[in-house]
């Protein structure tokens, strides 16, 4: 059985079975996962974290940066990866640098990204090696998701 040490715990509960109220990780079918920090909770990073796909495929995460740009005026936002919610906040757009808001998270290539915004408007992307940078736009009720390469700029 292969080992699979994953980067946060986060990045555990979103790819694995979950975390249970003991802080264990609970397994994907035939794959063994473990934290090797003492504390795993308060450790945000680990290195050579690996991912089991469930559809097989192994794949490295990598930190990926989601750019919420125009249009969001203070709606809830959701961020849910391969259908699991990992991050819930307001966004407002300000209009000087035209950036609402920045999330930091780690992804394995192919990993589906979906956003809600308001609980009616979603959109979707999947997780690209060669594109970490995810912008996100919101114009005429609808979510414009483009993946990047470099760092968006802001003034």
């Amino acid at each position: 059985m292969d080992l699979i040490v994953f980067a946060s715990l986060e990045l555990a509960r979103v790819l694995s079975g979950g975390v249970g109220d003991d802080g264990a990780v609970r397994a994907l079918p035939a794959v063994e996962i473990s934290c090797p920090a003492s504390d795993a909770r308060a450790r945000s990073t680990c290195a050579g974290a690996e991912y089991q796909h469930p559809a097989g495929e192994l794949a490295m995460p990598s930190t990926y940066e989601l750019h919420f740009q125009e249009g969001f005026t203070g709606q809830t936002v959701e961020v849910l990866v391969d259908d699991a919610v990992v991050a819930s906040f307001e966004a407002r757009t300000r209009m000087q640098i035209s950036l609402a808001h920045i999330e930091r998270m780690a992804l394995a290539p192919a990993q589906v990204v979906t956003i809600r915004v308001g609980g009616s408007i979603s959109g979707s992307i999947t997780a690209d090696k060669d594109k970490t940078f995810i912008k996100i736009n919101l114009k005429d009720n609808k979510l414009i998701l483009d993946a990047a390469s470099s760092t968006p700029g802001y003034l």
